[in-house]
C-alpha cells in the first residue's frame, strides 16, 4: 500500500527524534579513565553554569574562561576547545539548533543584535595615549603604511595625486619608514644597510613635502614600526 505524503513526513520526523535522543544519551554517558573523568554533557554544562553565574567569569573571553575551568578541574578529559564550545552553546552562540534546545532556559544567551553590548575581549596591554585633535573644518588626507624603503612608487604617486585633487590642507602620516633592521624578526643581510635606508627616508620626506602646496600641514602618528 502506497504511503501518503503526510505519513512519510511523520516517519522522517520520528527517525530524526530517535537519532537526536540516541545522541543525547551518548552525551550523558559518564566514562571513567586513568587520566581523569569525562563527565556527562549535562554535567559539564552544570559545571560551566556555576562559573557563568558569577559576573567576574561571565565577562571573561570564552577561551580564557575555558582555560580557567580546565586548570581548576584537571580531572576533566575534555580539552580547552571542547569546554569553550560548551560555553558558547550556553551563551547561544552555536546556531539556531542549540538555541532551540534552550540550554539553561536561555539564561546566559547573549543577544547578537544588541548594539550597546560590550564585547569581552582580553585585557589590553596597550599604553594609555594622550589624544591629539586634528584641525577642524579642513580636508584631511591620510598616507599610511608606506614602509620606506620598500614603498611602491606608483602607489605613492597615485595617493599624492588623489590628495592634491581633493585639495587637502592636512596630511596625516603613519608608518612611513619600515625600520627593517630594528625589528625582532630574522634579517636579510642583503638588504641595504640601516644608514642607507635612513638616507632614503630623509629624501622621501623632503620630496613628499615639496609635492604639496606651501602651507600644507603634516602630522605624524607613531606606531609599532616607529617604536622599534
Amino acid at each position: 500500500m502506497k504511503k501518503t505524503k503526510k505519513e512519510v513526513v511523520v516517519k522522517k520526523t520520528a527517525i530524526k527524534k530517535s537519532i537526536f535522543n540516541k545522541n543525547k544519551r551518548k552525551r550523558n554517558v559518564t566514562k571513567n579513565s586513568s587520566n581523569g573523568m569525562n563527565i556527562s554533557h549535562n554535567g559539564l554544562m552544570s559545571l560551566i553554569s556555576t562559573y557563568l553565574d558569577k559576573a567576574e567569569y561571565f565577562t571573561k573571553p570564552n577561551r580564557e574562561l575555558a582555560r580557567i575551568i580546565k586548570s581548576e578541574h584537571p580531572e576533566l578529559t575534555q580539552n580547552i576547545e571542547a569546554i569553550r564550545t560548551n560555553i558558547r552553546i550556553l551563551k547561544g552562540c552555536c546556531g539556531k539548533t542549540n538555541i532551540a534546545y534552550n540550554y539553561a532556559g536561555g539564561k546566559y544567551y547573549v543577544d547578537k543584535n544588541d548594539y550597546n553590548k560590550s564585547v569581552h575581549f582580553p585585557i589590553s596591554d596597550s599604553k594609555e595615549r594622550t589624544p591629539f585633535y586634528l584641525p577642524l573644518g579642513v580636508k584631511i588626507g591620510c598616507m599610511f603604511d608606506i614602509h620606506v624603503p620598500f614603498h611602491d612608487n606608483r602607489a605613492v604617486d597615485a595617493c599624492i595625486n588623489h590628495l592634491l585633487k581633493s585639495n587637502v590642507k592636512v596630511v596625516l602620516l603613519q608608518e612611513v619608514f619600515d625600520f627593517y633592521f630594528q625589528s625582532k624578526f630574522d634579517k636579510d643581510i642583503r638588504k641595504p644597510a640601516f644608514v642607507d635606508q635612513m638616507e632614503k627616508y630623509i629624501d622621501f620626506m623632503y620630496e613628499l613635502k615639496d609635492a604639496f602646496p606651501k602651507g600644507t600641514k603634516f602630522y605624524y602618528q607613531e606606531s609599532n614600526h616607529d617604536e622599534r
